[in-house]
């Protein structure tokens, strides 16, 4: 998929990269056979509105991609500290990626965090090499997504990450039967995203997954917002078990 990048976004990306200040809302993730909150999703937030696929690409253009995921995965730590259950975050596989997590002040243990990294045509075999090795090396648990099927299967199989993520376009057909499989095989949790109407958790859960986002599930919001009040009217009535 390929992102036009316009000049706000780049001014946007490299300001926050040379003032290592980034806004991050958070999404809540939740286990289907249970209702259980698993964690919650952590989506980088600019002033002017670029969304993170926006800013993904306006970073590799300027070179700053590495700087760019290194900052949201410090950034989401330290603002999520107070927040139950895991974290997940975007990281972007690069050549370069480096990021030491200063224990004295992240507020989280890397354990507690899943770096989502995205397998894409732009990535290569080397950079997503590198970058989860360096994640593991650091203690950060690993996802994976993507909408090449096979690619992320077998990207699953040499990296074995602890969830994969199956997106709404993959959901029916021979592409979600073999992540299921792929999932099944490594004992990592499949995730089901966008979710977006009543009825889709019952239908996830029954094609597999383990854990489920999106909108009707509960709409991204500033770390504070997210008291147990919030949390626990977020997950709908229709869908509990």
């Amino acid at each position: 998929m390929i992102f036009l990048t316009s000049s706000s976004s780049r001014v946007q990306v490299r300001a926050a990269v040379q003032s290592r200040r980034l806004g991050h809302v958070f999404a809540p993730v939740w286990r289907t056979a249970s209702g259980a909150l698993f964690g919650f999703r952590a989506i980088m937030r600019f002033p002017d509105g670029t969304g993170p696929s926006a800013a993904a690409a306006a970073a590799r253009e300027a070179g700053d991609l590495a700087a760019l995921g290194e900052l949201s995965l410090l950034s989401a730590m330290r603002v999520s500290w107070s927040l139950s259950g895991g974290l997940i975050v975007d990281v972007w596989p690069t050549e370069d990626f480096l990021c030491r997590v200063p224990q004295a002040t992240a507020l989280r243990k890397t354990t507690d965090v899943l770096a989502e990294l995205a397998i894409t045509a732009e990535v290569s075999a080397g950079a997503l090499r590198h970058t989860a090795t360096h994640l593991r090396e650091q203690g950060f648990a690993l996802a994976l997504a993507g909408e090449d099927t096979a690619a992320l299967c077998d990207a699953a199989e040499t990296l074995r990450p602890e969830v994969l993520r199956l997106q709404a376009p993959l959901r029916e057909g021979p592409e979600a039967t073999a992540l299921l499989s792929a999932a099944r095989k490594l004992g990592a949790l499949v995730l089901g995203d966008g979710v977006d109407r009543p009825g889709q958790v019952a239908e996830l859960r029954l094609l597999g997954c383990d854990l489920v986002e999106g909108p009707h599930l509960g709409r991204p919001a500033p770390a504070g917002v997210w008291t147990p009040a919030r949390v626990s009217l977020s997950w709908p009535r229709e869908a509990s078990l």
